[in-house]
């Protein structure tokens, strides 16, 4: 297998690096991705990875959530490989192959309101057919030109500055609210390859309509292993930061590992190892239930 590289978006808040259940997803990448190299893009390398077309200053008008947005399709023109968010739990069924092997740029999606909507959490390019990525970037740069220029969002900067406060553009301006367009057009719909969240595994329950923080609490957290599929179809999880409860986010990467539920159990899979609660780790092997 050719090597390739698998980007994903991470910028420190408050000095803090990333949670030790982060370090269990990048470290999945290392031992289920074979060939690919992890680069971590921030607002520090920006610049150098897009040939300054996105610089540390321009990222510093968004949220972390949307400079990866802004990120993603800059950062993946003309490259082979993968961008992901780092909450993404690679399995030993992953195969880069389904996706790097494509004639076409690949993103998981759901159905929402009778549309389809792509997710950023995923991105593959083969390397090939650029015209995706094209449309995407392009658009993505005239919000931003505009965003700069607007001088209601300048004035409205300078104040909430010198409060101490910072002003961000609502959360979808460079996700959902471009991607969803672009999904809807049949010219461009012909350019990009999805694949369905829910039958791969990508992301459990995303297409049902109660699909919601509490739906997942109840799916990773509820303390029933039963239904975990080892395959999880393509071998590849997203979990949602956001929404991950801030005593999971706290705990060690040995006793997330050893807790009895789906949650501990995917990474159970990811290490190709099932310990369970009282598997004698000496850890008191957790047991939450949310």
């Amino acid at each position: 297998m050719t090597p390739y590289d698998i980007y994903y978006f991470w910028d420190s808040v408050d000095g803090k690096e990333t949670p030790p259940y982060i370090d269990l997803c990048l470290k999945t990448w290392a031992r289920n991705a074979k060939d690919g190299r992890v680069v971590r893009v921030c607002s520090e390398n920006i610049g150098e990875l897009t040939n300054d077309v996105l610089t540390k200053e321009t990222l510093a008008l968004f949220t972390p959530a949307q400079r990866s947005d802004a990120a993603i399709p800059i950062v993946m023109k003309n490259r082979k490989g993968f961008f992901w968010d780092a909450d993404t739990v690679l399995l030993p069924s992953f195969d880069s192959s389904e996706y790097l092997g494509q004639s076409l740029p690949t993103m998981y999606a759901a159905m929402a309101n009778n549309r389809l909507s792509p997710l950023l959490a995923f991105f593959a390019n083969p390397g090939g057919d650029q015209r995706f990525l094209e449309s995407w970037g392009r658009i993505i740069l005239e919000k931003i030109a505009r965003e700069k220029k607007s001088p209601y969002r300048r004035a409205r900067r300078l104040f909430r500055s010198l409060k101490g406060k910072t002003v961000h553009v609502r959360f979808d301006y460079l996700g959902a609210e471009v991607l969803d367009n672009l999904a809807l057009d049949p010219k461009e719909a012909t350019n990009i390859r999805t694949i369905d969240v829910e039958e791969s595994g990508f992301c459990p329950g995303a297409s049902q309509l109660d699909y919601s923080p509490q739906s997942y609490l109840h799916h990773w957290f509820g303390g029933d292993v039963s239904c975990v599929d080892p395959s999880y179809a393509d071998g590849i999880v997203a979990l949602q930061n956001s929404w991950i409860p801030e005593k999971i986010k706290n705990l060690s990467p040995d006793q997330i590992v050893c807790q009895n539920n789906r949650f501990g159990e995917l990474f159970r899979i990811a290490e190709q190892s099932v310990p369970r609660v009282g598997c004698g780790c000496g850890l008191g092997c957790l047991q939450l239930f949310i």
